[in-house]
C-alpha cells in the first residue's frame, strides 16, 4: 500500500526513526545549499505553479470536508468504524 501512495506523490520517503529523517533532511539541505541559485529559483517556480489560489482552495476544501463529516449519511458509518468511541452529534 505504501508504494502506491508513494507513486501518487503523497510522500517522498519514510524513515524508521526521527534521527534517520533528520539526517536525510540535513543531507537535502546541504545539497540544496550547494545548488545553482538561478536553477533553484526556476525549480521553485515550477513546483509552486498553480498554487496562487491555494489559501482559498484549502479553505473551500476544508468547508466541503466539514459539511461531509457532519452529514447524516456519514455519521452512521463513522460510528461503526470508530466503535462509537467518539462523540458525533
Amino acid at each position: 500500500m505504501q508504494s502506491g501512495q508513494k507513486k501518487k506523490g503523497l510522500y517522498a520517503s519514510i524513515y524508521d526513526t526521527t534521527e534517520e529523517m533528520d539526517e536525510a533532511v540535513q543531507k537535502l539541505c546541504r545539497k540544496l545549499a550547494l545548488s545553482h541559485e538561478s536553477a533553484t529559483l526556476e525549480l521553485k517556480k515550477i513546483f509552486w505553479e498553480g498554487t496562487e489560489n491555494w489559501d482559498n482552495l484549502l479553505t473551500e476544501r476544508a468547508k466541503i470536508s466539514g459539511e461531509l463529516i457532519l452529514s447524516s449519511t456519514l455519521k452512521m458509518p463513522l460510528r461503526k468504524s470508530k466503535g462509537n468511541n467518539h462523540v458525533i452529534s
